[in-house]
């Protein structure tokens, strides 16, 4: 954990695990997250997908995909590179849905759910583009980046 050391990252890491090595931080969630991230840490890799590609596509999950990667890598080392990739593929793949949903349901719907920023960000992804995607994409957290996936699709 010595590499974990900068900016008071192990001390959330060390909080995050137990003694009994289950998740301390499962018990903070609602109860049917409970659910879904303990029958994704059973499955494993796949089960990471799941919830990355759901947290990318229609359900918000937010940190969870996070803390699920961490949590698996950490109990299988070795499979640290799969869970990575699963994670990252899922990501995707659930934006590609976000994407063609948002082609299929329009502006309409985008200028429902995004309020008053509706403008602004039809702006930005008009104007910008792909860089406007990647900038928004490296955003960090609360960042809205699914709302950037679905007006690239509406618009």
């Amino acid at each position: 954990m010595d590499f974990l050391a900068h900016g008071g990252i192990e001390l959330q890491f060390r909080e995050m695990k137990m003694d009994n090595g289950s998740c301390g931080w499962l018990s903070n969630l609602s109860g049917w997250k409970q659910k879904a991230v303990a029958f994704a840490t059973g499955l494993g890799a796949p089960g990471l997908f799941l919830i990355s590609f759901l947290d990318s596509s229609v359900l918000s999950f937010p940190i969870i995909n996070d803390l699920l990667l961490i949590q698996l890598s950490m109990n299988k080392p070795e499979r640290m590179p799969l869970y990575a990739v699963m994670a990252a593929i899922g990501s995707v793949l659930g934006c590609v849905l976000l994407y063609f949903l948002a082609r299929l349901g329009g502006e309409a719907y985008f200028h429902r759910k995004a309020g008053a920023r509706a403008f602004a960000i039809r702006h930005w992804v008009e104007r910008n583009g792909f860089r406007g995607m990647l900038i928004a994409a490296l955003l960090p957290p609360p960042t809205p980046f699914k709302i950037f996936v679905f007006a690239a699709g509406a618009f």
